[in-house]
């Protein structure tokens, strides 16, 4: 997944600031140039997934949940097994859940202080290279009538399976997206029905978290 660019700057930075180091050093613990740095913080640049999981390798004192404060955490539930079943379009949310913590700095997005928040476990690697099988995927709730943003990430059932796939919201149907370029995973375009229901949106990933 990609993280929002109005986010990357303020991420890059605040880890950079906390470590102490110039753009050019702190380039250079993760293995890419000062300018690329440089460009990402001034927004130029988008931060790859590649570059964000060597940041989370390399700095993990500065992203670890036990360096922050409760008013720097969001409360979840974390699924460790399924998230729940769909049946004839409705989700029944598993009862084996864990009442958890997740640092803010895990999150891609905004945070909604009305929202719901879970964690649940990605699986397959049809989102390659920005999910990967087993990442725990922090899922932002939908509220009744809101509506998807197109090219987001989204939890859906459909036809009674539990998906996880970037979506394209049209007048009268949904593209469904894979973002792993083998040619297995097709995008696919589907009718609006009582068959697809929008659980919540991906908006972080706490890959790094222990439970």
């Amino acid at each position: 997944m990609v993280i929002e660019k109005e986010f990357q700057s303020k991420f890059i930075k605040e880890i950079r600031l906390k470590s102490g180091l110039s753009q050019r050093d702190f380039a250079k613990k993760i293995n890419v140039s000062g300018a690329y740095i440089g460009q990402i913080e001034t927004g130029i640049t988008a931060l790859s997934r590649k570059t964000y999981n060597k940041i989370l390798e390399t700095f993990p004192e500065y992203l670890s949940n036990d360096k922050v404060q409760d008013n720097d955490m969001i409360s979840a539930y974390f699924y460790p097994d399924v998230f729940g079943i769909c049946q004839n379009g409705v989700f029944i949310p598993s009862q084996n859940r864990i009442s958890v913590k997740i640092p803010k700095n895990y999150f891609f997005q905004i945070i909604n202080p009305d929202k719901q928040y879970s964690i649940i476990y990605a699986n397959g690697d049809s989102m390659l290279p920005n999910i990967h099988n087993f990442d725990r995927l922090i899922v932002e709730h939908m509220t009744e009538n809101e509506q998807i943003k197109d090219n987001h990430v989204y939890v859906f059932c459909y036809k009674n399976k539990i998906f996880t796939k970037r979506l394209i919201y049209n007048i009268d149907e949904i593209i469904i997206i894979s973002d792993n370029s083998d040619p297995i995973y097709k995008t696919k375009t589907i009718q609006k029905c009582n068959d697809i229901s929008i659980l919540g949106q991906i908006v972080g990933i706490a890959r790094d978290l222990k439970y």
